[in-house]
């Protein structure tokens, strides 16, 4: 049976990939049996008949500026190359009507501390902080819970909704993916993201090409954490198909205005796509179901810098874009703290992955190998963590949450504290604009993402909306040729660019 529907938007490194397969594991598993295999793909994947599984529909997501929304540069996306010149922050974001949008481009101010984007019910507080209509904070009302910094950390799931009315299996039906630079450039996104649906047998769903730079600033990566293609070098072939047609702005305005309210969204990189859609409409939160971001680390222990975690980092001006726009009953993130604690694959668990002996375990094994090194070597884990992956199954089965706290939290854009997250816990502090992931069931996690990669037989999906046109990414030559580490780690500080990396 298909899960409810996702929309998922994604800088796809080796981890983001495994992410995926999560997310469209309820639609793959069920539908296989041991006498189904007809025959073995390039990427080790036994393969079964095409009339054995339907792919998500996506038949009626309008086109590029429906809805009275302009397309970004008439119907066609950016273009996704690496190679591309123009000015950092030109991303062909079209301002808010009556040019009341933040620009976008190089000499763009930076997103203030009093800049409001979004206006919620509540109304507005002095200085610009989003009043959050009907919510308080956990600690001030007859909450269960558990102290911690000040701010008691609920003990039941972070949904408003109980858990009976939340989906309690794996997998989604994934609408719609779209990408983003981040882990790796934009073209290199797109085509693992490709990559890994055709993986999984949903090659029928979309993926549209976002920004390939943050609002402001130049673009960093993470190659030298996940591989120069970002899937671990391990020479996967290149994707049958190419992105769909549409920026990936333009979907995430457009999806959620044909089904309010039904729609989840997971980020898994940095927040320059949702900033963006922000920046044209304020009241796109709303619009969803409910929002998960893998960003921040909320104790403020870093992987790409001290304090910092790398999608914040990389681009903090649409991470404050999307805070100020937040509500802790609408928008929940996952950080970089929780996979750590939480998420780690250690040796035992990457020996039990590797004997499922199914083709997307082994793959989702084979990715990490280059995260498993740069863990070993910097953050010192006892193995590769999995953030987007755990961010995933929060999104998937909030019941996993064992704790959460909802708080006031903004985040650092000056060079020395880039990326890092001011958490405002005294009980003077505004009121809460996210709900904060700080505990998960690391058992019940790791048994959804093993059950989720037995399925020892992805299945081909069925096309049910192939877009009319696609267009040409860059291949894994393009994509090293132009964005090597070296040159990643080359535009930001000295001590930034000793760890640009997303985990």
């Amino acid at each position: 049976m298909p899960g409810f529907p996702l929309l998922i938007d994604t800088d796809t490194g080796s981890d983001d990939a495994v992410a995926l397969l999560l997310a469209v594991a309820g639609s793959t598993m069920p539908t296989t049996g041991d006498n189904d295999v007809r025959t073995t793909g390039d990427y080790g994947v036994r393969m079964t008949s095409d009339d054995d599984v339907r792919a998500p529909d996506v038949s009626d997501m309008p086109a590029p500026g429906d809805d009275g929304m302009p397309p970004l540069t008439g119907t066609d996306a950016p273009a996704a190359s690496d190679n591309d010149t123009r000015p950092t922050g030109a991303n062909d974001v079209p301002p808010v009507s009556g040019g009341d949008a933040h620009p976008v481009g190089r000499d763009a101010p930076r997103v203030g501390r009093d800049d409001v984007v979004s206006v919620p019910s509540g109304g507005v507080r002095a200085g610009g902080v989003p009043a959050i209509g009907g919510s308080e904070r956990l600690g001030d009302g007859p909450v269960g819970g558990r102290p911690v910094g000040g701010r008691l950390v609920s003990d039941r799931p972070v949904s408003d909704r109980p858990v009976s009315d939340r989906p309690s299996g794996g997998g989604g039906e994934v609408l719609a993916v779209t990408t983003v630079a981040g882990n790796v450039p934009l073209a290199t996104a797109t085509r693992n993201a490709l990559i890994t649906l055709e993986m999984a047998g949903q090659a029928g769903v979309p993926v549209h090409p976002g920004c390939d730079r943050p609002l402001t600033r130049p673009p960093s990566t993470a190659q030298h954490v996940h591989g120069l293609d970002g899937m671990g070098d391990v020479g996967l072939p290149e994707p049958a198909r190419g992105p769909a047609e549409g920026h990936a702005v333009d979907v995430l305005l457009s999806l959620p205005r044909r089904h309010p309210g039904e729609l989840t969204l997971v980020t898994l990189g940095p927040l320059t796509n949702l900033a963006a859609a922000l920046l044209r409409d304020r009241e796109l939160l709303t619009r969803f179901r409910h929002v998960y971001c893998m960003a921040g680390a909320a104790d403020m222990r870093g992987n790409v810098s001290p304090t910092a975690e790398f999608n914040v980092w990389a681009d903090p001006e649409a991470a404050r874009v999307v805070l100020q726009a937040a509500t802790p009953d609408r928008v929940t993130w996952i950080g970089w703290d929780v996979s750590r604690k939480y998420a780690v694959m250690t040796p035992d668990d990457q020996r039990h992955l590797e004997s499922l002996g199914t083709p997307l375990a082994a793959f989702a094994h084979r990715i990490n190998r280059t995260v498993a090194d740069w863990a070993r070597n910097v953050t010192g884990l006892a193995g590769y963590d999995l953030p987007d992956p755990v961010a995933m199954a929060v999104a998937l089965r909030p019941e996993l949450v064992l704790g959460s706290e909802q708080a006031h939290v903004d985040v650092a854009v000056g060079d020395e504290t880039r990326g890092q997250l001011v958490i405002d816990r005294r009980r003077s502090a505004p009121p809460p604009n996210l709900t904060l992931v700080r505990r998960v069931d690391e058992q019940g996690f790791k048994q959804l993402l093993f059950d989720a990669l037995t399925a020892a037989t992805p299945v081909p999906a069925r096309t049910t909306a192939t877009p009319t046109k696609t267009r040409t990414i860059a291949t894994p030559a393009d994509a090293r040729s132009t964005a090597t580490p070296a040159d990643a780690r080359s535009t930001a500080t000295p001590a930034d660019a000793r760890s640009t990396a997303h985990i």
